[in-house]
């Protein structure tokens, strides 16, 4: 089976090496098989929570990326190094501005989720500021449901204001209501709807 292009350039689908004699990909941290459907390995960044080892991006390349294989370019909140919260945008950054905006103020809920129920989850245990751009795991399942779902419901309410707007081009008002009809989705999953 040969997945590579007819003209024969290795790189396919994700910009990844299709290794023809091994008959997989090569995404710089494990491989893929596409006769498993599967990475060979488990992910590297990821490799605590059981149901995501074999996972790329989320099952949800649309939204995210992962350029070397090792991190999950994702919009979140990180810590800003004086031992507060700062938005990173990480894909959003580059999207249109409604997406980018609404994103942002989904990011931007949650920075009020920390500061209310993990005020120090960026100081260590000596109160000293963690390193800008550390990321912030919520362990428990049940916070992070109903901080995910204050997030996409803020994230949705913003996308659909933009939706009402007359002044969207065609291309934009379909990229808003796909990222609306994600954002609303993912609410409903959170939010137990």
């Amino acid at each position: 089976m040969n997945l590579g292009t007819s003209y024969g350039n290795p790189c396919t689908f994700t910009g990844r090496q299709w290794d023809e004699e091994s008959g997989l990909y090569y995404y710089r941290a494990r491989y893929y098989s596409p006769a498993v459907g599967r990475f060979l390995q488990i992910d590297p960044i990821d490799h605590k929570v059981a149901q995501r080892l074999f996972l790329y991006v989320l099952n949800n390349p649309i939204n995210f990326i992962d350029p070397s294989g090792l991190m999950l370019e994702d919009a979140t909140v990180v810590c800003d190094g004086e031992g507060g919260f700062e938005v990173q945008l990480g894909w959003a950054e580059d999207e249109i501005e409604p997406i980018s905006e609404c994103v942002e103020g989904h990011e931007e809920y949650h920075i009020e989720d920390f500061e209310a129920f993990m005020p120090d989850a960026c100081k260590d245990s000596n109160g000293c500021p963690k390193e800008e751009g550390t990321s912030i795991p919520v362990e428990d399942d049940e916070l992070l449901n109903f901080m995910e779902c204050g997030g996409y419901t803020e994230e949705a309410s913003c996308l659909l204001d933009y939706l009402m707007e007359s002044n969207l081009t065609p291309e934009d008002r379909e990229q808003v209501q796909d990222r609306f009809e994600f954002a609303s989705l993912m609410a409903s999953g959170h939010c137990g709807h």
